[in-house]
């Protein structure tokens, strides 16, 4: 299922990818009515409240894999 997100190359964002924002590197999944990665929403700005930052922006991340074909060094 595409997320209708982009990674910071441009590519659209999928359930199932492996994101990386340079250090680490989780899947994204459906969760309660959005996509996470790492425990945090993701979308496509940057999400704040107060200033405290609830979600991630894509942007800041790119897909290095999916779980189905991804091996994890």
């Amino acid at each position: 299922q595409s997320t209708g997100f982009a990674d910071r190359t441009g590519h659209i964002i999928f359930e199932g990818d492996i994101l990386t924002d340079g250090v680490i590197e989780s899947e994204v999944y459906w969760h309660y009515g959005c996509y996470v990665w790492n425990g945090c929403m993701i979308a496509d700005y940057d999400v704040g409240f107060q200033g405290d930052k609830l979600g991630m922006d894509t942007k800041e991340l790119k897909i290095v894999g999916n779980k189905y074909e991804y091996n994890r060094r």
